[in-house]
């Protein structure tokens, strides 16, 4: 193989490392952005109570990088929470 072929193929390799990553940063930023109306969502669910000291532990039960790293797990209250603090959350106890 000549130079210009290796050259041509690491050039390769990086352009479709650089696209890969580039898809990455997108589907990263689509998710942080769920990941926030998700825990806003929750915010007002919690400060809508009149005791929102336990609603509040529950909110601080999984941080931002939680939600956001655990792509997984669809973000729906009763994919995170119990039954019961899914109802507790929604005011239904």
């Amino acid at each position: 193989m000549s130079v210009e072929e290796w050259i041509l193929i690491v050039l390769i390799t990086l352009l479709i490392v650089c696209v890969l990553g580039l898809i990455y940063c997108i589907l990263m930023l689509k998710r942080n952005d769920e990941v926030c109306e998700f825990r806003k969502s929750i915010i007002k669910l919690v400060y809508r109570n009149k005791d929102y000291k336990q609603l509040e532990a529950l909110y601080k039960r999984y941080s931002y990088d939680d939600m956001l790293n655990k792509f997984w797990i669809p973000l729906r209250l009763d994919k995170w929470y119990t039954e019961a603090e899914v109802k507790l959350l929604e005011g239904t106890i």
